[in-house]
């Protein structure tokens, strides 16, 4: 005969409640400073399904969901989190956890989607994410995080977004992010990046939006000419370098917003820009450009803000500003613009913010 010593499913459901129930508590207790009560709930009277911040699977007493986000919540992250295995939405955003990211994190396979921006958590990011494959949010911008993203995310085939930026990391935008082939956003300005934007990223045709503040030259521009649903190119405040490529004008027709302020390209702006007729953000605020503003700037009907302050520009005022109908910001003081300012400027009946000083104009600015 054969002797099994089975439990039954109560008794498995049971062992279960008791083990989540004793993780919440662990992170409570991991908690120092709880300024709006969040966690006065997390008490013996309550399931711990009807905690605040604490949301069930429907069917079973499982928690699936941890949200402290924007609470002024401050501590540190208790590794007892790891126990929460059915978890699929971590959200701490906006308050201050410090100390490391718990590697326990790595138990959770079940995760879609981590958010951990804007506190104070420390140290490297724990490889032990690579796990997590379900991942496909991973928000850690806004920290005090250093060192180098690790090899093993590579694993996060998943992953649509991902912001770094705000942290101490350092070499490069790892190149293995070209792997992740479902990235629709990276973002990883304010560290101290160094390299060059690997152009491997040009094969991620879902990306949409990238960001990065570290040194490069412009020629990056070329690769991503190939990421055909591009929105948003951020790359300000920053050692860039060069003359703007004319495959600039060669970017996905989506793009609406291209952000270069604050760098060190120089040279003329190349007139194919004017083919990104959805463009409505167009920020090139103090750099070396130099030469006259290409008339084919007129073509882009959708803009919205446009800077070209503190560069070199020389020539007349623009009369093309006459036609963008949309245009709420024009910013082109501190260059070498002459003449009579164009009376078509008072077509712009949505220009709220204008300025244009530090330049050698004249004439009057008509109302629209």
């Amino acid at each position: 005969w054969v002797h099994a010593s089975l439990q039954s499913p109560s008794s498995c459901m049971a062992r279960y409640i008791f083990h989540y129930h004793l993780a919440l508590l662990a992170i409570k207790s991991a908690i120092s400073h709880d300024p709006q009560r969040v966690l006065d709930s997390w008490n013996t009277s309550l399931h711990f399904c009807q905690w605040q911040g604490v949301t069930c699977g429907r069917r079973h007493p499982r928690v699936t969901k941890l949200d402290l986000g924007s609470r002024g919540i401050v501590g540190s992250l208790s590794p007892h989190i790891g126990n929460l295995s059915f978890l699929q939405v971590i959200d701490l955003e906006n308050n201050t956890f410090k100390g490391a990211i718990p590697p326990q994190l790595g138990n959770l396979y079940r995760l879609q989607q981590l958010y951990l921006m804007n506190n104070s958590f420390e140290g490297e990011v724990p490889a032990s994410l690579s796990n997590c494959t379900r991942l496909d949010n991973l928000w850690l911008a806004h920290n005090k995080l250093v060192g180098k993203l690790p090899q093993q995310l590579s694993s996060l085939v998943n992953l649509k977004i991902i912001t770094l930026h705000s942290n101490d990391f350092t070499g490069g935008v790892p190149s293995f992010l070209a792997n992740l082939t479902s990235l629709e956003s990276i973002s990883a300005g304010e560290n101290h990046l160094s390299g060059s934007i690997p152009h491997a990223l040009g094969q991620l045709h879902n990306l949409k939006e990238i960001g990065s503040s570290q040194p490069d030259e412009m020629q990056f521009i070329n690769s991503l000419v190939n990421c055909s649903k591009l929105e948003v190119l951020l790359v300000q405040e920053n050692k860039l370098r060069g003359a703007l490529p004319s495959s600039v004008g060669n970017l996905s027709s989506q793009v609406t917003t291209i952000f270069f302020s604050e760098n060190s390209i120089y040279g003329p702006l190349p007139s194919g820009i004017g083919n990104l007729e959805k463009l409505e953000r167009l920020l090139l605020s103090s750099n070396q450009f130099t030469g006259t503003i290409p008339s084919e700037l007129g073509n882009l009907r959708n803009l919205i803000q446009l800077y070209l302050d503190r560069n070199i520009f020389t020539g007349n005022f623009p009369d093309f500003i006459g036609n963008l109908s949309f245009l709420d910001e024009l910013r082109i003081f501190d260059n070498r613009l002459e003449g009579k300012i164009s009376p078509n400027l008072g077509n712009c009946r949505r220009l709220a913010s204008l300025q244009l000083s530090a330049n050698n104009l004249t004439g009057p600015i008509r109302k629209p």
